[in-house]
């Protein structure tokens, strides 16, 4: 059970930022997560903590600056927080190992059964896998994942030619090994035999898409957003 709340803290803590705790049934103990190395409450809002069935690892959202190194604080990121010992450690999660933090917002996390891969949305530009990759242009936001073997994160709500969507995706889930990727987006496929029709599609890990499905154009705003599951093979 994770605890997401700004009244505990004010009555515990005397902060008035929302923390993220981890509780753990078995012993009725409630631990700080979004902790500084010194163990006290970072200095922003920490919020949607998403937690491992072992209750480990747990990621959120912070706008803490000084929970992470090089945090400004300008924009929220995703952490994800490793319980195991007495002191938390923190790792930067909305970043890249090739072109560093990411430059905006990164929200909604949400952590595999084992804590190795974390989904979030974000609207920053240089989150890229690669130094191929070029910098995302269009201004809309991303679903990405982060990959803890590696430290570093894939684009997932990507097109047949795994370059960026032309509208917003969000919102993403995993199923419990991480292989299975839900998430939302106004991006649609349209069937070109019925004008103005909506489909879903069932994306695998190549982003296979049916002969009769093709972008919707980009100056055609779709009228509600639509789900899409992208499978990333045997984790």
């Amino acid at each position: 059970m994770v605890l997401d709340t700004s009244a505990l803290l004010a009555l515990l803590l005397d902060e008035p930022e929302a923390e993220a705790f981890r509780v753990a049934l078995e012993d009725a103990d409630t631990r700080l997560v979004s902790a500084r190395p010194d163990g006290r409450a970072g200095n922003g809002a920490s919020t949607h903590p998403t937690v491992t069935d072992d209750g480990r690892y747990v990621a959120y959202e912070t706008l803490a600056s000084d929970l992470l190194p090089g945090d400004s604080g300008d924009y929220a990121d995703i952490a994800r927080a490793d319980l195991a010992g007495r002191r938390v450690k923190q790792v930067l999660v909305s970043r890249s190992r090739f072109s560093g933090h990411g430059n905006a917002a990164s929200q909604r996390p949400v952590i595999s059964d084992a804590g190795e891969f974390v989904l979030f949305d974000s609207l920053a530009t240089n989150l890229k896998p690669s130094e191929s990759v070029r910098d995302d242009a269009n201004g809309v936001r991303d679903v990405f994942l982060w990959n803890a073997p590696t430290g570093n994160v894939s684009l997932e709500s990507r097109d047949s030619t795994n370059g960026y969507l032309h509208q917003h995706s969000w919102g993403p889930a995993t199923s419990s090994r991480g292989n299975y990727v839900p998430f939302v987006s106004n991006d649609l496929l349209a069937d070109e035999n019925l004008p103005g029709h909506a489909l879903t599609a069932l994306l695998d890990g190549r982003i296979t898409i049916d002969a009769a499905l093709t972008p919707a154009p980009e100056d055609q705003p779709p009228a509600f957003p639509m789900i899409y599951l992208r499978y990333l093979g045997q984790q």
